[in-house]
């Protein structure tokens, strides 16, 4: 949320849609399914004549993915121009979303092999450097019909805009529509994104890029990338908090990394004739505690990365993509999305829309107070609100000035 004015979804019931009554019912719609995300949209409701109002709020084709993403996105960015931050990371990651026991949603398709049912997800959202959340940048959700599971050696032939794949580089161009000139944005993507064509495209576009590589790439010099990235010299250690991994039930930790840097030139694949200009940074962890898997991060940028406080810097910049994976925790524990019951693919793809734009605020409020320790609670409370949450805190109503 953040610095937000009275009526947090007010943009969306200003949308230009060519109906002020279809924008209006979608704000008051983002504004009752807040209150309990974890409901369905029956149980959430007030009465059934207001679930019968947010349905077909989602049957209205007025009412699209692509307007709704783009007020996200404008909202996003009026955030970040209003904080001051000159760097904005923006991660990019997928996320499968389970529908196997929806067996009546006309449209539905699979996402990994045959026996699965559900959606595929994909899309970036905007931090600062110090972990303070704006919003979501960009989203697409698609399904893969029946019959194009287990393909992947035929994908293997297909070019860069015929495969999946695409996606990083799309949403890398999309997540950048309107942002100020003054502002750095980095793409940061983990292992999948590890992909020649999305650092070219930035290199042709004049954009930027961490990722995570886990490709052995060729080099202008002899020597392979991760085989020359694990040869380098130590620079210094580096001290960063790991997060809590609640997939793996671990702890969020401290953890000293042996800090590596240098500048390379890769060749494309299959190509002689074909390179791009980057650096390296690794970072392999010292003294990991006993029975965790030492951290071994390879990362790739195309910022500059010319002294040990720079290639630090990237480090952090790349813990920071874990909370792109926290949103899709509260999308999926906090608001439930899986256990939606449409029974059309396109009128579920609008409310999990919907509902990415409630976990963006619900992830944002969870981390402003560590970001934004200063920022007086009635940037985002109402009066009873904070007043109420004091009472609760303090048992006191000896209210402060």
């Amino acid at each position: 949320m953040g610095e937000q004015e009275k009526g947090k979804y007010r943009e969306y019931g200003e949308m230009e849609i060519g109906d002020k009554r279809v924008s209006k019912r979608l704000e008051k719609t983002m504004e009752t399914l807040e209150k309990e995300p974890g409901l369905t949209v029956c149980s959430a409701s007030s009465g059934r004549y207001e679930a019968k109002a947010i349905y077909r709020l989602l049957k209205n084709p007025k009412l699209t993915i692509e307007t709704m993403v783009k007020t996200s996105r404008e909202r996003t960015i009026e955030k970040i121009v209003e904080s001051g931050e000159k760097v904005i990371l923006l991660p990019q990651d997928t996320a499968t979303l389970d529908y196997i026991g929806l067996k009546e949603c006309e449209g539905m398709g699979t996402y990994y092999n045959e026996a699965s049912r559900g959606i595929l997800e994909h899309g970036s959202i905007a931090i600062s450097e110090k972990g303070r959340i704006f919003g979501l940048m960009e989203q697409e959700l698609w399904t893969r019909e029946l019959g194009e599971s287990g393909k992947a050696s035929k994908r293997k032939n297909k070019s860069i805009e015929e495969k999946e794949s695409v996606k990083w580089q799309e949403t890398m161009k999309k997540s950048m529509n309107g942002m100020p000139e003054d502002v750095m944005c980095v793409t940061v993507c983990d292992r999948e994104g590890d992909i020649y064509e999305l650092f070219k495209a930035a290199e042709l576009e004049g954009m930027y890029y961490l990722v995570r590589i886990t490709q052995n790439r060729r080099t202008t010099e002899t020597e392979k990338l991760l085989d020359y990235a694990k040869s380098l010299e130590s620079g210094g250690v580096c001290v960063v908090q790991i997060p809590r991994d609640t997939r793996n039930n671990r702890k969020a930790r401290e953890a000293k990394l042996s800090i590596k840097y240098s500048e390379v030139t890769i060749r494309a694949p299959y190509s002689k004739n074909d390179s791009i200009r980057a650096w390296v940074v690794a970072a392999e962890e010292i003294d990991a505690p006993e029975g965790i898997e030492p951290i071994a991060w390879y990362l790739l940028t195309n910022v500059p990365v010319t002294s040990f406080e720079e290639s630090c810097a990237r480090v952090n910049w790349y813990v920071q993509r874990w909370k792109i994976e926290r949103f899709h925790y509260v999308l999926k524990e906090v608001c439930k999305v899986e256990k939606s019951q449409e029974r059309d693919v396109e009128r579920l793809k609008k409310l999990i829309t919907i509902y990415s734009i409630i976990s963006m605020n619900i992830l944002s409020l969870m981390y402003l107070s560590r970001t934004c320790p200063d920022m007086l609670c009635d940037t985002v409370f109402e009066e009873d609100e904070w007043k109420l949450l004091y009472v609760l805190a303090n048992e006191s109503v000896d209210f402060p000035p």
